[in-house]
């Protein structure tokens, strides 16, 4: 069994040199390394030259990151493709337990298993902690998989036509509900663990979740995902109960406010429970909850402005504006 590993990379300066040095020490190397870059401003492909070997290829042109991954697989010579994304450093193993993953062909699609990189202080610590499914919940839907650690055979990317190019975020989530729909046979490789660096900034977290929100409403993945529509109109709910209490009853404000408090401690204990030790997780209740709030608010205000710019939406309100006019 033969491996493409293909990495979209842009502006990867800080990060490229770990993420390649984990590739070359893998236990099992891929066959080949392709990397599509976007036009990188800084040293990206320097650094990247500097791995001297003959399994690298590096194709520089302006793409997003879907067209990136689908340049990569269409010059790839192998029928088994394997994903990781900059900023993210394999671990040893990863190569060799996703091979053994498919199982000898039996498995169409392989989701590994993909962990925060550990950082000193509460607050990164926390960020890492609320970005991430938990291993349960993958291993129970593994079709949940992010295009940090993944793997398939090139034929499901041609039955599904590869990965939305028409969309900036959510497109791996697109191209995830497609494999499901169309009855490819998925597996969670527990052990095939890539780690990644989460959002060091407020202000990149909620861009990034915002961002999340809004390439799941623009493409209706969150129609076709029962826990994300429940996260969405819940946030969207309590919301609209804080304004109405403030303009017109303001018990209503306050009991409203209970309720969200008690629904975002239980959410926030799905990832405290993860943390064994007892003291560092009462010292991460505060940030984590915190942290769990700018996520659904950030990805639900992403999600409304996303379901109004769907695409399909603009495009029959544009055809009745044109009907209208002949």
């Amino acid at each position: 069994m033969k491996t493409s590993l293909i990495i979209p990379t842009y502006n990867e300066e800080k990060s490229i040199k770990r993420l390649m040095e984990s590739v070359f020490n893998q236990t099992v190397l891929p066959d080949e390394i392709i990397i599509v870059d976007s036009k990188s401003k800084d040293k990206t492909i320097d650094i990247i030259k500097s791995f001297k070997s003959k399994k690298i290829k590096i194709i520089s042109k302006k793409t997003n990151i879907s067209e990136a991954r689908n340049l990569a697989i269409k010059n790839s010579k192998h029928s088994y493709i394997l994903a990781t994304d900059g900023g993210c450093v394999l671990d040893k193993k990863w190569v060799e337990s996703m091979k053994k993953a498919f199982n000898n062909g039996k498995v169409d699609y392989v989701m590994g298993n993909f962990k925060p990189i550990k950082s000193k202080g509460l607050i990164k610590n926390a960020i890492g902690l609320v970005s991430l499914q938990s291993e349960k919940r993958l291993g129970r839907d593994p079709y949940l998989a992010s295009t940090r650690s993944i793997g398939f055979k090139k034929e499901v990317w041609k039955k599904t036509k590869g990965f939305p190019e028409n969309l900036y975020t959510g497109e791996d989530t697109k191209f995830n509900l497609k494999v499901k729909e169309m009855g490819f046979k998925a597996f969670f490789a527990k052990n095939a663990i890539v780690y990644w660096e989460p959002r060091t900034s407020l202000k990149r977290f909620l861009k990034q979740f915002y961002l999340y929100g809004k390439g799941d409403g623009k493409s209706r993945n969150i129609v076709k995902i029962k826990d994300r529509l429940l996260v969405f109109l819940t946030y969207l709910t309590f919301h609209l109960l804080f304004l109405l209490g403030i303009l017109l009853y303001m018990p209503l404000f306050w009991a409203s406010l209970g309720g969200y408090i008690i629904i975002n401690f239980i959410d926030s204990w799905r990832y405290l429970r993860r943390i064994e030790n007892p003291l560092y997780k009462s010292l991460n209740i505060v940030p984590v909850m915190f942290f769990i709030y700018l996520k659904r608010v950030s990805y639900s205000f992403g999600a409304l402005i996303g379901i109004f710019k769907n695409e399909t939406r603009l495009a029959k309100k544009k055809n009745k504006k044109n009907s209208t006019r002949d």
